[in-house]
């Protein structure tokens, strides 16, 4: 095949739609385990004419696919903040560009099979790493593209998303053997039926196994009778709106279906906007905590957990915290949170940890104060947000059962979440505000991986969304009940409140870990030898 020209970057753009389908709603993520094949057929060709191509070359030649890929599943992101946007496509492509240059020079250096193992380690140390750095946006992990086919996935309660991504790197690189070994032979081979069967193997053995274990799967635990709302409040205007009128939107929604039965109702993320410190007197008697009380008194067994944002105020240089950010002659703490308020008067709340880069967080923002003005306004925050560290959770005081409430895009990280299971969470509440994006494929997407969470996890997922898409899920993945954009409605159902922990929810991304320890002795290998060359050149 001769990838010269224009040939090349027409391969790399058809690999790039392949994997944005990938991402797409349309239940299509199966198609990722063909989708990195362009990719390497250029390298092969760059390889195979290494005499004429330098590394740069084959950088320049998939740089475009990647851009389509990022580009066509992750443009939405414009519509909060184009400088976000911009930087996401360009620090998402470049950094699979660099996974595959490492991977092109293992193989200029060492064989074949050394080059395929380093692919799959880097790719899945890329993953882990980007997973925790503070400017990330883990949105397109290969092991995503599977988040609306939960039944050739149930195997993630053992791998979480890395197995997927394991999985898709495997097969796209035993299928380009295929390739490769035909258009060498030109003929049936031996070699090339061994490879078709280890193929078929990891093809179809997965696949089986998850098939017959959601059919086998048993939901666990006691029932918990759950009211989700939708308030459909444009986001751009709710920050600006009364309060009052938005908490009696709200609260009239609820009462279209409460009675004394239900045990939580569920509010979505920044539902209500009070910007108060919320240890403080003021917010315990401030009207609106005041009438979400006298409503829970209503239900003996209700608990509400709502989303809020508060503040914490410093008057003074010796209280005010690392975190706080000066205004006039005071500082204070912003943070995007979620309280349960329940009939005890308790008041159990969560701050929000993994915040969105570019709106929520940006490093250096207290030093370079113009890269304020790139924050766009969303959840009414103008400064970086703080966090916390600790995965809290809410206790029923009936029963001593326990919820997660990931904030919007804390859902997207896979072991973070197992931090409120391993604090004991028996099932997640995952409260967002997806209209920033406006009816793009984002907030699909978004609504898509809580169904890989209830795999990885075996916890049953409560998602309420400020507008489009609130949903009940149960522990296999699937969506029990929906609502979609632009729709104010209120969900009731019922769901299970597990306590068993998965293997994933104990170990975590240990498929990562381990990765990123083979990727350091790969890099080292691959010095060393550079090192030697050199030396023995000189001499």
């Amino acid at each position: 095949m001769n990838l010269s020209g224009w040939r090349a970057f027409a391969l790399s753009a058809l690999g790039g739609i392949i994997m944005s389908i990938a991402f797409t709603q349309w239940h299509m993520g199966w198609i990722a385990l063909i989708g990195l094949l362009p990719f390497l057929l250029i390298e092969d060709y760059i390889f195979r004419n290494r005499d004429k191509y330098r590394s740069v070359s084959f950088y320049l030649r998939i740089l475009p696919g990647l851009l389509v890929w990022n580009i066509i599943s992750i443009f939405w992101i414009w519509f909060a903040t184009a400088p976000g946007a911009v930087f996401a496509i360009l620090w998402n492509a470049n950094a699979m560009c660099l996974v595959f240059v490492l991977y092109h020079k293992v193989r200029l250096r060492f064989n074949n099979k050394e080059a395929y193992t380093a692919l799959v380690v880097f790719w899945l140390a890329f993953e882990f790493l980007y997973l925790r750095v503070t400017l990330s946006f883990p949105w397109l992990l290969l092991g995503n593209a599977f988040a609306n086919n939960v039944k050739l996935i149930q195997w993630y309660e053992f791998t979480g998303v890395p197995g997927g991504t394991l999985w898709v790197l495997i097969v796209n690189l035993l299928l380009f053997e295929i390739i490769r070994t035909y258009r060498s032979a030109k003929a049936w081979t031996a070699k090339l039926r061994n490879y078709v069967i280890v193929t078929s193997v990891f093809l179809v053995v997965p696949v089986l196994i998850s098939v017959i274990r959601f059919a086998n799967y048993q939901e666990q635990g006691e029932i918990y009778d759950i009211v989700v709302l939708q308030p459909n409040i444009d986001p751009y205007k709710k920050f600006k709106s009364s309060t009052t009128e938005q908490l009696h939107r709200m609260l009239s929604l609820s009462d279209r279906v409460m009675d004394e039965s239900v045990d939580y109702l569920v509010f979505p993320e920044t539902a209500l906007p009070l910007y108060l410190d919320a240890d403080s007197t003021e917010f315990e008697w401030h009207p609106i905590i005041h009438e979400l009380r006298n409503y829970s008194k209503r239900y003996p067994n209700l608990k509400l957990v709502v989303g809020l944002t508060s503040r914490d105020f410093y008057f003074s240089e010796a209280e005010r915290s690392e975190t706080s950010h000066a205004y006039q002659d005071f500082w204070f703490d912003e943070y995007n949170v979620t309280y349960q308020l329940d009939t005890t008067g308790q008041q159990q709340r969560y701050y929000k940890s993994k915040l969105v880069p570019g709106v929520e967080t940006l490093p250096l923002v207290e030093n370079w104060t113009w890269l304020n003005d790139m924050i766009i306004d969303l959840g009414g925050a103008r400064n970086s947000l703080t966090g916390q560290k600790y995965r809290t959770v809410f206790v029923n005081p009936q029963d001593s059962i326990a919820i997660g409430t990931p904030i919007c895009y804390e859902s997207i990280y896979g072991e973070f979440l197992t931090e409120f299971v391993r604090n004991g969470a028996n099932f997640l509440f995952v409260v967002t505000n997806d209209g920033w994006w406006k009816d793009t494929p984002g907030y699909k997407q978004h609504a898509m991986f809580s169904r890989i969470r209830a795999i990885e996890n075996r916890r049953s997922v409560a998602r309420s969304a400020n507008t489009g898409i609130s949903s009940l899920i149960n522990q296999k993945g699937e969506v029990l009940d929906s609502r979609g954009w632009w729709v104010e409605d209120v969900i009731r159902g019922e769901i299970h409140a597990n306590e068993k922990l998965t293997f994933y929810s104990r170990y975590g991304d240990y498929i990562g870990r381990i990765s990123l320890f083979v990727a350091v002795l790969i890099l080292l290998h691959l010095i060393s030898y550079r090192l030697m060359n050199k030396r023995l050149r000189k001499g």
